[in-house]
Order: C-alpha cells, then structure tokens, then sequence
C-alpha cells in the first residue's frame, strides 16, 4: 500500500473542519522517527476519524499527557485562533498544549486516524534535553496549566491530586525512555 503524502491528509482535515462546524481543532496520528527517519512507532488515539467533545477531549489531555502532539499536527479554524489569541508566555514548556487546550473548549475536535505529521526524538532533541535538565520547570508549567483550567472544567481536588501523581509518573517514565533511546543510539 503507497502512503498518501502528509499534505493531502492536511487538505482532508481542512475537509473535516468545514464539514464540521462545532469543530474548532483537527488532529490526527504522528509518526516518531528516529535521526535515520525510520518510524519508531506511531501515535494512535483512535482508530477511525471520528469527531469528539472539545471539552471531553481538554480533560483526557490533562489527564493522561499533551496528547495533541507537536504544533505542526494541530489544523484549527481562523475563529478559534482568533479567539484564543496568541500562545500564552506564561508557559516554558507546554505553551501548544496549552493552545490546544484552550481551542478545544471553544468547539468540538475532529481525529483524522492516520499520520498528518512526522516527529523526530532522539537523545540530542531539545525535548530530550528539558527532560533531563529542565524537568521541575516542566513539571512547575504543567501543574501551572492545570490550575489555568480547573475552574473552566470543574475538576475537583480529588483530580487535581491525581493529576499531580500522573504526571509525576509520566515525567519519570519519559525519562527512562530517553535514557533507553540514548543507549540505542
């Protein structure tokens, strides 16, 4: 099977933003690569295209992790951008996630479940180099960006708490996986 190019998933996103009025964000799957370009796996959060709350999708991101992706898989309508204004400066580390947050409680998201985009990681990558040197301002951003929206979402301090455990954990396991990409390479 011949992979179709990122930008025509690009022009079917914009499809699925017009066909989609409630929508105000597309996203969709994202190759890792690693410096060879080789496909080290791909990130998948559905199986078909489908559209999902913005709000329901707000929530799963603070709960499980910056699960838009890099800024460059993110397509979303001129009104929205419009209306969340430019990324905030409060932010060192999660400003897109941030974004992403933001348009997705202005509208509905719409998932295309193929690759739109391709991320390169590797031991040297500027991602890699905050995790191990910049890891308390990452987890000061994060847990920043949480108190941003607890009101708007109405989280309770039972999910605040399990927030701040969660990204903890996931920070630390970021880490082992640098580390082991790190040996790899």
């Amino acid at each position: 099977m011949t992979e179709k190019p990122f930008s025509s998933q690009r022009v079917a996103a914009r499809g699925l933003l017009r066909k989609n009025p409630s929508a105000s964000i597309s996203i969709g799957d994202a190759k890792v690569i690693n410096q060879d370009s080789e496909t080290i796996m791909t990130r998948s959060l559905y199986k078909k295209d489908c559209l999902i709350s913005g709000k329901s999708f707000a929530l799963k991101s603070l709960w499980s992790r910056n699960i838009f992706c890099e800024p460059a898989n993110a397509l979303y309508t001129r009104s929205a951008a419009e209306k969340a204004g430019p990324y905030s400066k409060d932010f060192v580390y999660v400003p897109d996630w941030d974004y992403g947050i933001e348009l997705c409680l202005q509208g509905d998201l719409c998932y295309i479940a193929e690759p739109v985009m391709s991320f390169r990681i590797s031991g040297n990558s500027e991602t890699s180099n905050l995790y191990r040197k910049k890891s308390k301002i990452m987890l000061q951003d994060t847990e920043k960006m949480f108190i941003k929206y607890k009101s708007r979402l109405h989280l309770s301090l039972f999910r605040e708490l399990m927030f701040k455990l969660a990204i903890r954990f996931r920070m630390f396991a970021r880490l082992i996986f640098i580390i082991i990409i790190n040996i790899i390479e």
